[in-house]
């Protein structure tokens, strides 16, 4: 269910949906962050079935208190199979073998060295099969099930498959980049 909240860019919320706070005011029309409120520009939010927002300091704010935020997390469906985008905020982090791993670095993970991401969009969980299915007619998996990753694909397979995927939802989706694959396994931010 779409609530009737929407953002400076009219994006509906939904429930369940996360949401990073642009601005916000309180009854009186003051700026909430000039007044050192914790729901201060930039925090992450989480909106749950009754429709209110959750900051991680554990406090509540009804929607019509934040005036602008934007969406963090993204549901497409195709074919009727619903998938999430989940958004990974960007920073800076050390790619390659760092000290943690010790001796289980391959050896062109070497020298480690600092990489610097803008946020991105990463697949909440890897294409599973029932998605695979949607977009393919098909499903190439020896072990089956709806919700398992799709298997025994090859590189050709997947850039077939987000041709396709991008033809039906009219979006850019690609895989992503070793550093942001290496940076959201890392856990991002």
């Amino acid at each position: 269910k779409k609530m009737e909240k929407t953002n400076s860019k009219k994006t509906p919320v939904a429930i369940g949906d996360r949401i990073r706070i642009v601005h916000m005011y309180d009854d009186e029309g003051k700026d909430m962050q000039a007044k050192g409120y914790a729901g201060r520009t930039g925090t992450v939010m989480h909106i749950d079935s009754m429709g209110q927002i959750h900051g991680s300091w554990g406090g509540l704010a009804v929607i019509p208190d934040v005036d602008e935020y934007e969406v963090l997390d993204k549901v497409f469906t195709v074919n009727g199979v619903p998938f999430t985008m989940v958004h990974v905020m960007g920073g800076t982090f050390t790619m390659g073998a760092t000290d943690e791993q010790g001796q289980d670095a391959c050896y062109d993970e070497s020298p480690a060295h600092e990489v610097t991401l803008g946020g991105f969009y990463m697949g909440e969980t890897e294409v599973t099969q029932a998605l695979w299915t949607a977009v393919m007619d098909s499903n190439p998996s020896n072990h089956k099930g709806d919700n398992y990753p799709v298997e025994c694909v090859s590189w050709n397979d997947c850039q077939s498959f987000i041709r396709k995927l991008n033809s039906l939802t009219g979006k850019g989706f690609r895989l992503p980049t070793e550093a942001e694959w290496e940076f959201a396994a890392r856990g991002g931010n």
